[in-house]
């Protein structure tokens, strides 16, 4: 496999030395990454630590999926593919976003999932389903969990909304959606606190 002749990196290492306490979260990164290493370390056999790398691949290749599907939803099959092949073929992939062990591929993951619900319900569907702004919300915290930039797609969301889509503001569903996408920032906010930010 590729993956064991590409050396670790200093965020790789750097990651796998921090995951090893659990906490809510961390100095420079909200805690996703580290609690999925902290899991693969004490609840797996997993010795070689290129093997931590494999579910940052899984993100990765999860990504191109959602590419594709958004691809597909706005214009045909073809350009769904094209899309996914693109990230595969980008060197962000190749370094950062599907293989390494960064926060970059799980923030990517769930930023593009979002972003393919969200998608459904503002341009094919009126309002959405209940279930649709569950899928979004734990989506969504999940990416709040992942790396601080998500902060930035989710308050992009919120003025698209307030400016372009107020009646969807005012629907129980967003609500409810909306209260669950905050919860990914409470361990944050709770470490911050403890730690005198």
């Amino acid at each position: 496999s590729i993956i064991q002749f590409i050396p670790f990196l200093n965020d790789e290492t750097y990651a796998l030395t921090i995951s090893r306490e659990i906490s809510l979260s961390y100095f420079d990164h909200p805690p996703l990454t580290m609690w999925i290493l902290y899991f693969l370390s004490e609840y797996t056999s997993l010795q070689n630590p290129v093997l931590f790398r494999i579910p940052f691949i899984f993100f990765g290749i999860l990504t191109s999926y959602f590419l594709f599907l958004i691809g597909k939803l706005f214009y045909s099959t073809n350009v769904g593919i094209f899309s996914a092949v693109l990230y595969f073929l980008s060197p962000f992939f190749f370094f950062s976003g599907g293989l390494l062990i960064v926060p970059d591929a799980p923030l990517n993951f769930f930023v593009v999932s979002s972003l393919y619900f969200i998608s459904k319900i503002i341009f094919f569907k009126n309002g959405g389903s209940l279930v649709e702004w569950l899928v979004i919300g734990v989506l969504m915290a999940l990416a709040f969990l992942s790396k601080y930039q998500a902060y930035f797609f989710g308050l992009s969301l919120l003025i698209y909304f307030i400016f372009w889509k107020k009646e969807i503001l005012i629907s129980k569903k967003f609500f409810i959606s909306f209260i669950i996408a905050s919860m990914g920032l409470l361990p944050v906010i709770i470490w911050n606190f403890n730690n005198d930010f």
